[in-house]
């Protein structure tokens, strides 16, 4: 639930949205923006799955042995520093819906439409206007990242709830994405 709420696939959707309005030259802010989300997502997921997890871990030490340790995070690190030192490299969901309906319902209407409601007027009252603003929608708003199901599951949590919450919020952030982008298009905070 907690991953559900805040991890999102902005690395697939943000770069390539803003880019498909605004162009090339203006995905600046969504590349940054990817940059530090995937990092600080993968080290949010490690420390709620440490804490909420099967497992339920109260030893800090431990958790932050689970951080060091957690595939994700050391490739999110090697990632920033090939990244920063120029380095290239080349280039499930089960049929058990019904039972978890209730719990998909309240966590992708906090992800898909709460937290926007939030986050979004913040974003337009700090000034950020077109590809800028929509790079921060983006943030907020674009389905669970897939990683989540393997996380979830490799810590004994709720594997099939995660893996539900990426497909059901892949499919929802379709009509989402759009109604927010046209809103804010029709009030003048994103010109094309």
């Amino acid at each position: 639930v907690i991953q559900g709420i805040f991890r999102s696939n902005y690395v697939i959707f943000g770069v390539a949205v803003v880019q498909n309005m605004y162009g090339p030259k203006s995905t600046t802010t969504a590349a940054i923006l990817s940059a530090i989300l995937v990092p600080m997502y993968n080290f949010l997921a490690v420390v709620a799955l440490s804490i909420f997890g099967e497992k339920r871990e109260n030893d800090w030490k431990k958790i932050i042995l689970d951080i060091i340790k957690n595939p994700l995070i050391i490739s999110s690190v090697l990632g920033i520093i090939f990244s920063l030192l120029g380095i290239r490299l080349p280039t499930a969901v089960d049929s058990k819906v019904k039972g978890n309906l209730k719990t998909a319902f309240v966590v992708l209407t906090i992800k898909l439409v709460i937290l926007p409601l939030i986050m979004i007027p913040m974003v337009v009252m700090m000034g950020y206007r077109d590809a800028d603003l929509l790079s921060g929608v983006l943030a907020y708003q674009t389905p669970v990242a897939v990683s989540s199901y393997i996380m979830a599951q490799q810590a004994g949590a709720d594997g099939q709830l995660a893996g539900q919450l990426v497909v059901f919020s892949s499919v929802l952030s379709i009509f989402t994405l759009f109604v927010t982008i046209f809103i804010l298009r029709t009030m003048g905070l994103l010109a094309v």
